[in-house]
């Protein structure tokens, strides 16, 4: 699921990602974005997630406790990040992620939420961000075998090898 969500936000090396729900998905997502070459930030409420995030070599913002935005801006030089994740499934996961892109972000909306939330749509309009669906997986993502891949038959750090 993780790689046809990066797939989905076309992540490319260089650019800056910020993940907003750090559960098992928004790691892996994290995980493979980072694979991708982009610099990611994780964004979770569970110190404990956090702490799982961060022993996986993931930096993460508490928002209860940060600025997200504004964190992002330092670390973009103002820019905002080329690509959110909301991944938590949460109104204001919502707001995070369509407050932290840059100008022509891209927005992957992973999270399956249980009603209809507000969007920012002046926000949309004046930095022409871009929303992308991303449900489940399709066939090509099992077939992809791509040298980050920790699956990759390529990838020195692989332990299982596929066949054919």
């Amino acid at each position: 699921m993780a790689v046809h969500d990066a797939g989905r936000a076309a992540v490319r090396d260089g650019e800056k990602v910020v993940v907003v729900g750090g559960g098992p998905v928004g790691i892996l997502i994290a995980l493979v974005a980072r694979a991708a070459g982009a610099e990611v930030r994780v964004v979770e409420l569970s110190a404990h997630r956090r702490l799982l995030a961060e022993e996986l070599g993931l930096t993460t913002w508490n928002p209860a406790d940060d600025d997200v935005p504004a964190l992002v801006g330092q670390w973009t030089g103002d820019a905002g990040a080329d690509v959110a994740f909301e991944v938590s499934g949460a109104a204001g996961g919502v707001n995070t992620a369509v407050d932290v892109l840059g100008v022509r972000g891209r927005l992957c909306l992973v999270a399956i939420h249980p009603r209809p939330r507000e969007v920012n749509l002046h926000r949309f309009f004046w930095r022409e961000l871009t929303l992308i669906g991303a449900r489940l997986y399709d066939r090509t993502d099992f077939e992809r075998r791509s040298p980050w891949s920790p699956w990759s038959p390529w990838s020195p750090t692989a332990r299982f090898r596929p066949s054919g």
